[in-house]
């Protein structure tokens, strides 16, 4: 950190004022993709963390050795289509292949994507039948089609091993390795881990073991929690390494860490890394915070005179500071082995620019555009609801249609419920730090329905604007809805015999602590700035659980239909305040 000297000059007294103020020594810049959006690549060779901005937790990474591409997923939660796979041939530049879960199961937590026998299986945790389960999927190719999500019916009762041990064994963060017998085995929260059947889909219900006890923290380490989870096993000559997440997924900045464990056997025995914890935010004046949840990754070189190389890095999530309204992101860094066989980062300081890990063999732009005219579908590559209760009924819910005046296509979506907490609204997620959405909305059935532009975090935390037939808007914020009638920046009432209403939306997201600015337009060309701005700084897991982001969006609620177009996008650097 470095101080700055700033001379303001008070207009009143005319008279100069000296201030110090604390800055960072340097503005971190990342490169610029479609629209300006924040990404890894610095075109220079090197990348900077994230990854993969904005709430993409819990990464699990794959290499397929028969493409020679990596895939990954994130959790999804409440967001369906979910599971969505993004492709990459260089580990930095990533793009959607698709949303692998389309039915409804509850919410998706922690992953697991892995290849067998030319199979892909990606292994999952959610209780939508109302007890904690885990779940699988599988297709013979990463495009699909998947399988229906197919219940590994989960016992309780069996959460121990045979020698009665106390620590639970929780159906989350599910990890798929085989073992040196052949055999295949699902590790999970606890540290416990239980053998598959030959195909990978269902559990032997006798088979639950404990691998590793909790590793002791420090009492005077500030945490969220012990909570051992997100174990991730990789095999590496001739050792299996598990890494296992502590510490709390959130809560305070040096919360969330990563320790690993090394053994020959899957079976163990386990030996303690004398480096752990091998990943820790160690002060809250890092960039990235909670840093943990981590899985080796290899990188085999593509230079023929160095054809059988092989480095490792390692892929992991955290917050950043001042943006936890981001969700966790993806982290990635490069890893060195000691000459005893022990892993540990090659730096701690996920901020720094790294090389690039491989030269690409297919140079694709980062992600995608945001913006949408709705001429293509991009209903889980970029789109999902909130919340659906049933995937049926969200294909119901949004049609793809054609004006029938102007031409152009755009997105139809019935009403649901009586506000953006029971409307299931239409999201997507961004990593930007900040942003401004605008978006064009027509209600078809003015006297009826309604409907709006928000950030939206859950159905209990969200913040924006929304409007209906009759002059009103309604300001959200808080997780509440205030009606503001007769509002001179709404529409006018229109009369029962009006087809339409239309309205005009324009979110901006700055500052830090981050802030909602809304605009609304009769026409698209002349705004108006609403009364209101909301900080939405504390819109994040900490204030309102659930493990989400804050993300741009729009609803449709009451009853009749809703159209929108035109969504733009656009991102930006943040100002100060």
């Amino acid at each position: 950190m470095a101080t700055e000297t700033v001379k303001t000059v008070t207009t009143t007294t005319k008279t100069t004022v000296t201030t110090t103020r604390i800055k960072q020594a340097e503005k971190l810049t990342w490169g610029s993709g479609y629209e300006g959006q924040r990404i890894p690549d610095l075109g220079d060779g090197t990348y900077r963390n994230p990854l993969f901005p904005g709430d993409h937790p819990d990464p699990s990474i794959l290499r397929d050795d028969d493409t020679d591409t990596y895939y990954m997923v994130h959790s999804s939660f409440d967001v369906y289509p979910g599971l969505v796979i993004y492709s990459s041939h260089d580990l930095v530049n990533w793009r959607p292949v698709g949303a692998a879960l389309e039915t409804w199961v509850g919410s998706v937590w922690a992953p697991f994507l892995c290849k067998h026998n030319g199979r892909y299986f990606i292994y999952f945790p959610a209780r939508g039948n109302g007890r904690p389960t885990n779940y699988v999927i599988y297709a013979d190719a990463i495009s699909g089609p998947w399988s229906a999500p197919k219940d590994l019916s989960w016992d309780v009762s069996s959460n121990t091993d045979s020698n009665s041990n106390t620590q639970e064994a929780l159906p989350i963060d599910p990890c798929h390795i085989v073992g040196e017998d052949g055999k295949r085995y699902l590790f999970v929260a606890g540290t416990y881990y239980v053998q598959l059947s030959d195909d990978g889909l269902s559990l032997l219900k006798d088979s639950f073991k404990l691998a590793v006890a909790s590793w002791p923290i420090p009492l005077d380490w500030v945490i969220e929690g012990t909570a051992p989870e997100g174990p991730k096993v990789a095999k590496v000559g001739v050792y299996f390494y598990l890494n296992v997440a502590q510490g709390g997924t959130a809560g305070p900045p040096t919360s969330h860490m990563a320790l690993s464990y090394r053994a020959k056997s899957i079976h163990g025995p386990w030996e303690q890394s004398p480096f752990n914890p091998v990943i820790r935010t160690t002060s809250a004046s890092e960039h990235w915070w909670s840093q943990g949840h981590a899985t080796l990754v290899p990188v085999k070189a593509r230079n023929a005179a160095k054809a059988d190389t092989t480095d490792y890095y390692v892929v992991f999530h955290g917050y950043e500071k001042n943006y936890p309204t981001l969700g966790r992101q993806t982290l990635l860094a490069p890893i060195i082995f000691t000459d005893d066989g022990w892993w540990k980062l090659k730096t701690s300081d996920a901020s720094i620019p790294q090389p690039i890990p491989l030269p690409s063999t297919e140079k694709l732009p980062f992600n995608i555009p945001y913006s949408d005219d709705f001429s293509t579908n991009k209903f889980g590559i970029q789109w999902g609801f909130y919340n659906s209760s049933k995937s049926q009924e969200a294909a119901i819910r949004h049609r793809y249609e054609a004006d029938t005046t102007t031409g152009k296509t755009s997105l139809v979506v019935s009403g649901k419920g009586t506000g953006p907490a029971d409307a299931d609204p239409l999201t997507f997620k961004t990593g930007d730090r900040a942003y401004e959405v605008t978006v064009k909305i027509t209600l078809l059935n003015p006297q009826t329905a309604v409907a709006g532009a928000l950030l939206f975090y859950n159905s209990r935390l969200f913040a924006g604007l929304g409007f209906d037939g009759h002059g009103a808007l309604i300001l959200h914020r808080y997780g509440t809805d205030r009606y503001l009638p007769n509002h001179p920046d709404g529409v006018n009432a229109v009369p029962n015999n009006a087809a339409t209403a239309t309205l005009y939306f324009k979110l901006q997201f700055d500052y830090v602590p981050n802030v909602l600015t809304i605009w609304t337009s009769t026409n698209g060309v002349e705004w108006k700035q609403f009364d209101n701005r909301i900080n939405v700084a504390g819109y994040e897991h900490n204030n309102a659980y659930d493990f989400l982001s804050l993300r741009p969006g729009v609803y449709a609620a009451g009853s009749g239909d809703v159209r929108f177009e035109n969504v733009i996008y656009r991102a930006f650097e943040p100002h100060e305040l």
